[in-house]
């Protein structure tokens, strides 16, 4: 059976690459348009979803979050390796 690291990371690679690709369309498209970066990063479908930047961030936190605690050893305190993660 693989690793969780080997199962999990190749699938958030592949995800953060493709986020990556879209926020360069975004950001074509906001210079086409004259349109400010916040305009889109600040921008909400509904008024209780999460913005743009903040999505962002949440995808990223948890790629951080499995790549730390997959490689770690059983003995290992996931909270203390992830410490340096918090805000």
């Amino acid at each position: 059976m693989p690793a969780l690291y080997d199962a999990a990371m190749p699938t958030f690679i592949r995800g953060l690459k493709n986020l990556s690709s879209m926020l360069e369309k975004g950001k074509a498209f906001a210079a086409a348009r004259g349109m400010e970066l916040s305009e889109l990063l600040d921008a909400r479908l509904i008024d209780d979803m999460a913005s743009l930047t903040k999505q962002v961030q949440m995808t990223t936190d948890t790629a951080k979050f499995v790549a730390v605690t997959a490689r770690a050893e059983p003995n290992d305190s996931a909270p203390e390796m992830l410490s340096s993660f918090r805000r």
